[in-house]
């Protein structure tokens, strides 16, 4: 599926936190992310849930590497690094 999505020519992103009640390496209810990544094509709908353990770009930044067309985002500041 990331291929497919890195394959359109435009990509929502967004980044919102959850509640983690229990993770390996952090205390239980510890704040994580989680970053969506759609599709802006509608006739080929592709929406990717990544699950990131902080809001580190670094992350964003890997799964978009080959990506060079559009980012539509609430201007999270890492789309500005790809």
């Amino acid at each position: 599926m990331k291929d497919d999505i890195l394959r359109i020519n435009y990509i929502q992103l967004d980044k919102t936190t959850l509640q983690v009640i229990a993770d390996s390496d952090k205390k239980s209810k510890s704040k994580k992310y989680m970053c969506l990544y759609k599709s802006g094509e509608f006739r080929y709908l592709i929406i990717i849930y990544d699950y990131q353990k902080t809001r580190e770009g670094s992350y964003s930044r890997e799964f978009l590497n080959e990506f060079s067309d559009f980012i539509q985002t609430d201007r999270y500041t890492v789309c500005n690094k790809v």
